[in-house]
């Protein structure tokens, strides 16, 4: 979802959307057309035995409450900072392909419960408030633990 949302910001600001809710409306369509795609992708990766229930199960706690504390966040705050921080995260992810992939250790264990409803929690958070799939975070933090994501 980096590339739709700023073409919806765009588009958005064109028809003459008000700009105090123009990201908000942008993040909402997004994570709207993201539902089928979402839905869709997991039901086929599960038949094909790629989702790894072991992990995914303890992170569906972490994932409600995080959904609700973004969809709160994101309407506490204004869509302006909503723009710059969406801004401020795809400079981040690009930066991040621009380094080296980082060496793993191979002792390190996988997150415990309590970590995977953190971690969960967080992303789930941050995907909600951006309008970005959880994937987008979810699979460099796990693949850090040597989990396959």
């Amino acid at each position: 979802m980096i590339v739709p949302i700023p073409a919806l910001l765009f588009v958005f600001a064109h028809i003459g959307i008000p700009s105090a809710e123009i990201m908000r409306l942008t993040i909402n369509t997004a994570l709207a057309a993201m539902v089928f795609n979402t839905f869709s992708a997991s039901y086929f990766h599960y038949k094909k035995g790629a989702v790894l229930v072991s992990i995914v199960k303890p992170m569906r706690l972490g994932i409600s409450i995080g959904t609700i504390v973004g969809a709160l966040s994101a309407r506490i705050v204004s869509s302006s900072f909503l723009q710059v921080f969406f801004g401020i995260f795809k400079i981040l992810f690009g930066i991040r392909f621009l380094l080296p992939e980082p060496k793993m250790k191979k002792e390190k264990q996988p997150p415990s419960l309590l970590g995977l409803l953190i971690i969960s929690m967080g992303v789930s958070t941050l995907s909600r408030m951006l309008g970005l799939g959880g994937g987008m975070v979810n699979v460099p933090i796990l693949t850090s633990f040597n989990s396959p994501a």
